[in-house]
């Protein structure tokens, strides 16, 4: 493997995407620890990978990011069963800037920027009807007209710390390797599977 973790995942990245069977080849576990110290996991689209880490976009009130304002330490995890990898991923999360944000939010397709502006992320919802209606309103409302990116939606960059790689084997004997970024470098381990 090469000797900078990120090269590796670019690589594993591209063949993972390469006639992916996967509808979310893109998609990672994003395991967080709450304000009572109870671990949180759901899945979010990775936008970015880059020497600076792994870029995410979402709610700046989400509980996601009331997890991360509190720990920043975060995971990431990656499972690809077509080609038989995994990824984990342990970092510092950092919110990306205004720029950086803006670019991502009107990457995104405008269904899903519409659907940001009609919805307030895990708040509770009295029907479904309610939602549907919010989302009508919206529509109507930016029809021929760019939407313009909430104040409460941005983006996060996880600065991995380490990186662990697994290639699963039909002997069982899966290779693991973790990599270490330390003082500026990455250290390379085999760990036993």
């Amino acid at each position: 493997m090469k000797p900078n973790a990120i090269d590796v995942f670019r690589d594993w990245f591209a063949l993972a995407l390469k006639d992916s069977p996967l509808q979310h080849p893109k998609a990672m576990c994003l395991s967080t620890v709450n304000e009572d110290a109870i671990p949180e996991a759901r899945f979010v689209a990775l936008k970015k990978v880059s020497d600076e880490g792994f870029v995410f976009c979402s709610s700046l009130e989400s509980p996601k990011a009331l997890s991360i304002a509190t720990h920043s330490n975060v995971a990431l995890t990656f499972w690809w069963d077509h080609i038989e990898r995994q990824v984990r991923i342990r970092g510092q999360a950092s919110q990306i800037s205004d720029a950086d944000a803006e670019y991502y939010f009107h990457e995104r397709r405008r269904d899903a920027q519409l659907t940001t502006l009609a919805s307030q992320q895990s708040t509770p919802l009295s029907s479904q009807a309610e939602l549907e209606e919010s989302l009508r309103v919206i529509k109507k409302r930016y029809e021929g007209h760019q939407i313009p990116r909430p104040h409460t939606w941005g983006g996060y960059c996880v600065k991995p710390e380490k990186i662990e790689f697994l290639e699963f084997q039909k002997n069982r004997l899966h290779i693991r390797t973790l990599y270490i970024f330390s003082r500026g470098k990455w250290s390379k381990f085999l760990l036993q599977p």
